[in-house]
């Protein structure tokens, strides 16, 4: 990842796993659309039942950028 103050840029594998996780192929421009989209994925796996949507969740929070 890119990131120049607000502004991000994603590699390919970087968009390849956010466009998994989210469900968009639309690429975040900000750090704050990027941690959105994993805030909105984390919160709808995070009560899941399978072990894959929880494991989902994680790793959603794991990769929002502070």
């Amino acid at each position: 990842m890119l990131r120049h103050n607000d502004t991000i840029r994603l590699t390919a594998p970087e968009r390849a796993t956010y466009a998994a996780l989210v469900g968009t192929t639309t690429a975040p421009k900000t750090v704050q659309d990027y941690n959105a989209g994993l805030a909105s994925t984390a919160q709808a796996f995070a009560h899941g039942d399978s072990a894959e949507e929880q494991l989902a969740a994680l790793l959603a929070q794991d990769l929002m950028v502070n």
